[in-house]
């Protein structure tokens, strides 16, 4: 279980497959030393992109916005 009181980061983050032809966005919170406390992936099939609604929802997010989330 995560605790909100963790959170002192949260970044959205893009990384390319193991075939390089796909990138997949996570959205990673840290705690204040910097250790990841929560990653949260949008769900796919190996192979293909995440959906348009999480790759939507990832690209609106902001700093700010995650700020506001911890």
């Amino acid at each position: 279980h995560a605790k909100a009181e963790q959170f002192n980061r949260a970044v959205v983050v893009r990384k390319p497959t193991d075939n390089g032809e796909t990138v997949v966005t996570s959205i990673e919170f840290f705690d204040a030393q910097g250790d990841t406390v929560l990653t949260l992936f949008g769900r796919r099939t190996e192979g293909k992109k995440q959906t348009e609604e999480w790759q939507s929802i990832c690209q609106n997010l902001t700093e700010e916005k995650l700020a506001m989330i911890s």
